[in-house]
């Protein structure tokens, strides 16, 4: 889920990291990440506003791709001995994903 495309925060190059201190109000349920510009973002964050679940079907539909995406990039790295338990967890993720889809039709 797009919280606010756009909503930026300049940061210095310095080596320190820095505390981001520009707030946003989450009105509701979701996830939030940090990007680097034309580089990386962080793992999502996930935020629940009056203990309700993020429901948010283009959010999920994303999210299920880019754990299509992880496993690809990752399954080939796995020891033998883990990839069953590696490749059931990443099952588990898409049937969470899949399921906020679902839910917020």
């Amino acid at each position: 889920m797009a919280l606010k495309r756009g909503f930026r925060t300049r940061i210095s190059g310095e080596t320190d990291f820095p505390c981001i201190s520009d707030g946003y109000p989450v009105k509701s349920s979701s996830w939030v990440a940090i990007r680097i510009y034309q580089s990386s973002h962080t793992n999502p964050v996930f935020v629940t506003v009056d203990k309700k679940p993020i429901y948010d079907k283009k959010s999920a539909e994303w999210c299920r791709k880019a754990v299509d995406q992880c496993w690809r990039m990752k399954k080939g790295q796995i020891a033998p001995n883990e990839i069953k338990a590696a490749s059931e967890a990443y099952d588990h993720a898409r049937k969470i994903y899949e399921g906020c889809s679902v839910n917020n039709d």
